[in-house]
């Protein structure tokens, strides 16, 4: 080939195409892919009735499924054939929906429907159920705030919880609001990375959204003002805690509970 009276023409040919090739088809700065997989999100999942599905992930527990998507944790469980203790495994499928309690009503009777005589209704009207047993009044000295100083915002229904900042300060420990059982602590939802579930009682529960380090463990029976978390200024603008309180998977002002410390 050295001696091929074509090889210079051959040579320059060549270089002149690499030249194009690398001039023409890449960008400066950008590497050498010719095609890139797109990122899909998996579709909705949904029954035939239409109700939306959530497949069980590693980690996960009745309570965080029931928070990420705003759902009474022991309604979760009814419409799921759930008992208690509640435990669930990963790959089973729940619907995210909340079935009412026996003893709550969850049509009221319409006042157009047809009268029947008085006989006929005390006999078909079945005895009315007990109702369910009020929650018990908590001690306002056993509840406290999660940190000592004042919230950046309180309790509103855009937010439905309360947001603390460290500004200034470099660090700080996460107290729980109220004795309890840790009945989920993980990865976080939304922006932050941890979060912390405590069960105060049947409806009552309290969540603990942060960056840091979590100092309990799921099962884990705490007592009134023990710690729960470590958080660091990381210099960000985002609230350093999110604190919030929810009653039958409701969110609630924390002022109508919390008193003491506050």
């Amino acid at each position: 080939m050295v001696n091929d009276p074509r090889f210079p023409f051959l040579k320059f040919f060549t270089a002149v195409f690499c030249l194009v090739i690398l001039s023409g088809c890449l960008a400066p700065g950008k590497p050498v892919v010719a095609d890139r997989s797109p990122v899909i999100k998996p579709p909705e999942q949904r029954d035939a009735r239409g109700v939306r599905l959530y497949t069980v992930r590693k980690g996960d527990t009745l309570y965080s499924i029931a928070w990420r998507f705003d759902l009474d944790h022991l309604g979760l469980a009814r419409a799921n054939g759930i008992s208690s203790p509640y435990l669930i495994r990963p790959g089973q499928t729940l619907r995210l929906v909340a079935q009412a309690s026996p003893g709550r009503s969850l049509r009221r009777p319409q006042t157009g429907q047809q009268t029947v005589k008085k006989t006929t209704v005390a006999k078909a009207v079945p005895p009315r159920a007990a109702p369910a047993p009020a929650e018990p009044p908590v001690a306002a000295a056993t509840w406290n705030w999660p940190l000592s100083w004042q919230p950046m915002s309180h309790y509103s229904a855009a937010t439905s919880g309360v947001d603390y900042r460290l500004d200034r300060r470099s660090a700080a420990q996460v107290l729980v609001a109220s004795a309890g059982k840790v009945v989920y602590a993980g990865n976080g939802i939304g922006e932050f990375e941890r979060l912390v579930i405590v069960k105060h009682s049947a409806v009552l529960l309290s969540a603990y959204s942060f960056d840091g380090t979590v100092l309990v463990k799921e099962q884990q029976t705490i007592k009134a003002g023990a710690k729960v978390a470590d958080i660091k200024n990381r210099g960000r603008t985002k609230p350093s805690l999110h604190f919030e309180l929810r009653r039958n998977g409701t969110p609630v002002d924390p002022r109508t509970v919390i008193r003491a410390g506050g």
